[in-house]
């Protein structure tokens, strides 16, 4: 049954032409199969006309051209430039008609925060590289913030499990899952949905199962997830959203560590302050704060600084 279902489906014309291409494992190249499957993914996701898409990892451009069915301006990368002459043919139409921006760079080098500051909203829908996974959303939460109102990936189990892990006090918490994702997941997001993809829809084969997580973001006048984050420090302030970025990695690099204790250039008299304030005992880690506790203590530490 499993052969004939795949024998009905159309091969992408990316995995046709690139059946000898030379894939590299340190890229996490692993390309979609089969135009339904990258037309299903796709049609998953509630994009809105003209929106903005971010996809990282082009590939065979399976899921690329998928998108461009949609009415949608796509803003693609990828670092592969043996795929050049490949995918300007494939998308010569698209890229003419501005509808496709494609660079054969690194992702990891691009200004998102620029590249997407006139648009209110950004959606990212990527075949993420394995290797790179904790890097790629790292850059993500960071540059873009709450402008995403769509966050759709292809990930392993593990990367969902470090997103989706719930803070402390809630029903599959688990401290060593949870650390800068999922705070941010937690504080941006307020639904979450995935798919269980078999590892036979990518060519080369890969070690293990996929799913595809889409997660969505409030709308306009509605909740964001439970999590209440006083307005007054709001996360559209790209300075306060960045010191919080960077006080969240460094909280969680000493994730043993009492949180007072992990900030070598901040007094600990402050930080001591700040904790007894909020009603938490001086002994607490990162590890055991919630999103809200975190952001909160981020913020009184951001106005201390900024006067």
């Amino acid at each position: 049954m499993q052969t004939n279902l795949k024998q009905n489906k159309t091969p992408d014309a990316g995995y046709l032409a690139n059946l000898a291409h030379n894939f590299r494992k340190s890229w996490g190249q692993n390309f979609l199969r089969y135009c339904e499957d990258a037309g299903n993914l796709v049609d998953k996701i509630e994009l809105a006309d003209n929106m903005a898409v971010l996809e990282i990892g082009v590939g065979g451009g399976a899921l690329t051209a998928a998108l461009l069915n949609r009415n949608v301006t796509v803003y693609a990368y990828e670092i592969d430039k043996t795929l050049e002459t490949f995918l300007n043919l494939r998308f010569a139409e698209s890229l003419e008609r501005g509808r496709l921006h494609l660079s054969f760079t690194d992702a990891l080098a691009a200004d998102w925060t620029q590249l997407f500051a006139q648009f209110e909203k950004v959606a990212v829908v990527s075949n993420l590289p394995y290797s790179l996974t904790r890097e790629l959303i790292n850059k993500i939460y960071r540059e873009l913030g709450e402008k995403i109102g769509i966050l759709a990936l292809m990930l392993q189990k593990e990367a969902i499990n470090r997103l989706l892990c719930p803070p402390p006090g809630r029903t599959n918490y688990q401290a060593k899952l949870y650390g800068l994702q999922a705070v941010i997941t937690q504080m941006l997001f307020r639904s979450a949905e995935r798919y269980k993809i078999s590892r036979q829809a990518f060519f080369p084969v890969p070690h293990v199962d996929n799913e595809f997580l889409i997660m969505t973001t409030a709308k306009t006048g509605e909740e964001k997830s439970d999590i209440y984050f006083p307005r007054q420090n709001s996360m559209r302030d790209q300075n306060l959203w960045l010191y919080f970025i960077d006080f969240l990695q460094t909280a969680f690099q000493n994730r043993r560590k009492q949180i007072r204790n992990c900030f070598s250039t901040l007094p600990n008299e402050q930080l001591s302050a700040i904790l007894l304030k909020a009603g938490l005992p001086l002994t607490v880690r990162a590890e055991e704060l919630t999103p809200q506790q975190l952001w909160q203590i981020a913020c009184e530490l951001f106005e201390a600084k900024n006067g």
